[in-house]
């Protein structure tokens, strides 16, 4: 192929790409972590450090940068999903680069493979730091490759800051880190002296996280602290069991298909068969420098590191979150796949059958909007803003177990009711002279297991249903039978991933007696000294 035709395909694959990543950018509705995004962006640059430092098991440096580029762009959500789609492109634009300096051919394969991915495109349209990360991994892999070939200083600069870029954005991706010298070390005599560069780029990056390292054992005793919800990580055939279905979402775009048992055994044969044609033919992939398979070595037993390590790390929570949180391999691992269809000969079928199936399954989740694991990314946040608007008065209020995204539409609506984020704040409002003795309270809850009601307990949801007169109730998102019924057949029971919004009018002293009465430490904790009765 010419230079002028594969110039002519990847500019037709970069406008396909930006049709779809800014495609219905402007009705995108939030979901919790994409409106506490939002909500930590929104704040001073002291504020916001000193909230990811107690309150956030993340990095500070995606949170940084996007309170930056909304100070530039606007504090609202199209700027901030901007950011994620660039960022979302660049990684593309990385990977396609990468499999160019990798093998020396055209990259045209692997950028059809990524850019049509709809797991690529699902979270690369977040306001959270998935494509962020995965671009620096990218371009981390991009400067190693170049670092092993050169052995420039220009280049080992270039990596250090992509090393130390990354430990401050995505742990997971850190496990790199742990890859790197091992995979290297296998060809010792071919790279000594890059062997002993990449380690000096180790000690200057942990040099670098020294400030943040209280931080990050903090975070760590707090995910370890959670009660146990995920009772499945007890067990060694749980722990497997667990392990096996992360791979699934990944592979498949979190989904629970009525069919999908029936092809995760074809969908085994397809890969183990595949990795033995690659085994056969990684004597085509420059054997004489051996960087291809290093990195190719980099980015599988990353993914296999960053598997067990986030499961190990979230025994005690929910997994339905650890494919998001695998993204930053992906465009690596599809580079490789594209090798595969490019090589493989008459086995490249196999290869090409990997592609298909798990596009296919990912294609179908989001366009039935049947599909992910966490049903809470289909809550129509807008609609529930804008449904309390329209019926709200004066002297209403408003509370929520998930109050982040709910609290950025109501900014926008501004409805007439008080919002009080938890039920501490519900308690005071409630407390004051000028209370009606009877009032209006529109309560919206999620009652998911995963996470638990961080802000508002189920005891206080049915009370206020057994107590009071329920005016209206509406249900908000999609729920899923097949998850449902995975998470009874492995945890023994499941509760609904929906969001619930009621509005029930009721006495103001039977509020107040239900915290006299069964939440006497959230009176304690407002009045220590106060003989309030």
């Amino acid at each position: 192929m010419t230079i002028k035709k594969e110039f002519a395909f990847i500019l037709l694959i970069v406008v396909g790409a930006c049709f779809l990543f800014f495609a219905g950018i402007t009705s995108h509705n939030l979901w919790l972590d994409e409106a506490y995004s939002l909500s930590v962006a929104s704040r001073s640059f002291s504020e916001l450090f000193t909230i990811v430092a107690r309150q956030d098991p993340h990095p500070p440096l995606y949170y940084s940068l996007l309170r930056a580029w909304m100070l530039v762009f606007g504090m609202s959500l199209t700027p901030a999903l901007v950011l994620s789609v660039i960022f979302g492109l660049a990684t593309g634009l990385c990977g396609m680069y990468l499999y160019r300096i990798l093998f020396g051919r055209s990259s045209i394969c692997a950028g059809i493979l990524i850019f049509s991915s709809p797991f690529f495109l699902l979270f690369s349209r977040m306001v959270r730091y998935y494509s962020f990360a995965a671009f620096l991994v990218c371009l981390l892999l991009i400067f190693l490759t170049k670092y092993l070939q050169t052995q420039s200083w220009r280049w080992w600069c270039a990596l250090l800051a992509a090393h130390i870029a990354v430990l401050y954005s995505d742990y997971p991706a850190s496990t790199l880190f742990l890859c790197e010298i091992p995979c290297i070390a296998l060809f010792w005599k071919r790279h000594n002296r890059q062997v002993y560069g990449i380690i000096s780029i180790f000690i200057i990056t942990a040099l670098s996280f020294v400030p943040w390292l209280d931080n990050l054992w903090y975070h760590i005793h707090q995910v370890q602290s959670v009660p146990q919800k995920a009772l499945l990580s007890h067990s060694f055939a749980g722990g497997a069991v667990r392990l096996a279905f992360t791979f699934y979402d990944f592979i498949c775009g979190e989904t629970v298909f009525p069919w999908e048992w029936a092809i995760i055994v074809p969908l085994c044969v397809i890969f183990i068969s595949s990795a033995a044609v690659a085994i056969r033919n990684l004597a085509d992939c420059r054997n004489e420098s051996h960087i291809p398979i290093i990195i190719g070595l980099i980015a599988v037993s990353s993914l296999l590191t960053a598997v067990t390590m986030a499961n190990v790390l979230a025994q005690k929570q929910s997994f339905v979150y650890m494919p998001s949180r695998l993204m930053f391999c992906f465009v690596p691992i599809m580079v490789f796949a594209a090798y595969g269809i490019n090589n493989f000969g008459r086995m490249k079928g196999y290869a090409v059958a990997v592609v298909v199936c798990v596009n296919m399954i990912s294609l179908m989740n989001v366009y039935t909007y049947q599909n992910f694991i966490n049903p809470l990314y289909t809550v129509n946040w807008r609609d529930a803003a804008d449904t309390i608007t329209q019926h709200a008065k004066a002297g209403d209020y408003i509370i929520c177990d998930e109050p982040e995204p709910l609290m950025y539409y109501l900014k926008r609506t501004k409805p007439k009711a008080e919002f009080c984020f938890d039920e501490k704040e519900l308690f005071t409002a409630l407390s004051k002279d000028d209370v009606p003795p009877t009032i209006r309270l529109f309560v919206s809850f999620t009652s998911r297991d995963s996470t638990g009601s961080s802000f508002l307990s189920k005891r206080l949801i049915e009370y206020l249903m057994d107590n009071g007169r329920v005016m209206f109730f509406q249900d908000y998102g999609v729920l899923n039978e097949r998850y449902m019924n995975l998470k009874k057949r492995l945890y023994g029971k499941a509760y609904p991933a929906k969001m619930h919004l009621f509005l029930v009018e009721l006495q103001t002293d039977a509020v107040i007696h239900y915290f006299r009465e069964n939440n006497n430490r959230i009176i304690s904790a407002l009045y220590p000294s106060s003989e309030y009765k």
